[in-house]
């Protein structure tokens, strides 16, 4: 038997509170698991001195009604990283880091997946998610993503190439990091789904089961609603869409939450999603979902948090036709009344798991 490898993954902070980042990071360990990897993530925080530390404690006992309010609103996300996500302590610095590394003798380290090298969400542990330490080890990524189309003015092309050159595999989620990579004159990269999709819809099913939420208003159908930069327009649009169709609109995510004292469960954005009728999302990972359960979907683009990924999801998977750019109803409408093909799909996503584990079967063993 192959000797089993202690991998070290490093990722966008899981604190960011973010259901698609948190699922990503979950599906990962669960995959390398199965291939019968030992798996930690390494929980590298944004670098704060500890002086600053010393001080949000402060502040935040002498505000503590605010406090208790915030640690209330994300507890479901603390509940699903301390159930399901084998972690590091927090880690402030890059020595710090360095030094766990060393006393676990972690021998692989991982930097994937989502916007790791998107500078302005790396901040200042962007260096820390190029794997830039001096440490013996391998180095890989798995479905990394810029976040954008090409390099921005914070990018220092000749530094992303002194980190990248010392990889022993490069994985990326988008065809345009492909590009952006290769004009480094770095080559063999490859591009792969993102890590919720290596996981079957019974893995996300197994995971609501445990937790006893009940399905989503499974008797009486509706739209789903997982829109991350709303608008009165969008609103407008969803409330029409939904009626025209004679559907109710369920709203997901944190937006769904407003009005309670906690955000919704994983699980239950989870459930809302697999029991749908059909989703309207501008989020990367909405679209990802809705592939994931075979139900059609509207994906409306989202310059901002980054076009790119949206492209180059559905261009994979042959289904382009379903991004609408803009805030046209008329647009929504004749895309939502067309049938998707998750035969071809299903297909599709088969071979690309296929590649996956061929890709960490060539890198790890």
């Amino acid at each position: 038997m192959a000797k089993q490898n202690k991998i070290g993954i490093f990722t966008l902070p899981l604190n960011n509170y973010n259901y698609g980042g948190i699922l990503q990071a979950y599906a990962l360990q669960k995959y390398l698991e199965s291939l019968n990897c030992e798996v930690e993530h390494i929980n590298r925080q944004y670098n704060v001195e500890p002086v600053v530390r010393f001080k949000s404690f402060i502040y935040n006992m002498l505000n503590y009604s605010a406090y208790r309010t915030t640690k209330t609103k994300h507890k479901n996300f603390d509940i699903f990283i301390e159930k399901y996500l084998k972690t590091s302590r927090n880690l402030y610095s890059s020595n710090d880091v360095l030094a766990y590394l060393k006393s676990k003798k972690i021998d692989v380290l991982l930097t994937g997946s989502d916007q790791v090298w998107r500078r302005d969400y790396a901040s200042n542990i962007y260096k820390d998610l190029y794997l830039d330490y001096d440490y013996e080890a391998k180095k890989l990524s798995y479905a990394a993503s810029f976040g954008k189309d090409s390099l921005v003015e914070l990018d220092d092309e000749n530094e992303i190439h002194k980190f990248l050159i010392k990889f022993t595999a490069i994985s990326v989620r988008e065809n345009s990091a492909v590009e952006l990579i290769e004009k480094l004159g770095i080559k063999d990269v490859m591009q792969h789904v993102d890590p919720t999709m290596l996981l079957n819809k019974t893995d996300y099913l197994e995971l609501v089961e445990k937790s006893g939420v009940q399905h989503s208003n499974k008797q009486e159908p509706y739209v789903l609603s997982y829109i991350l930069d709303s608008s009165k327009t969008k609103d407008t649009i969803l409330k029409d869409l939904a009626h025209s169709k004679k559907l109710k609109v369920i709203q997901n995510g944190k937006g769904a939450s407003e009005n309670l004292e906690s955000y919704i469960s994983i699980e239950e954005w989870i459930s809302r999603f697999s029991n749908a009728e059909l989703i309207i999302t501008d989020s990367f990972h909405g679209c990802v979902f809705s592939i994931l359960f075979n139900i059609p979907f509207v994906a409306l683009g989202n310059q901002e948090r980054g076009l790119s990924r949206f492209n180059s999801l559905l261009e994979l998977f042959d289904i382009k036709d379903r991004l609408v750019l803009g805030e046209n109803i008329q647009d929504i409408k004749a895309i939502a009344s067309q049938p998707m093909n998750f035969e071809k799909v299903n297909e599709k996503l088969t071979v690309e798991r296929e590649r996956a584990k061929d890709y960490f079967t060539q890198a790890l063993f």
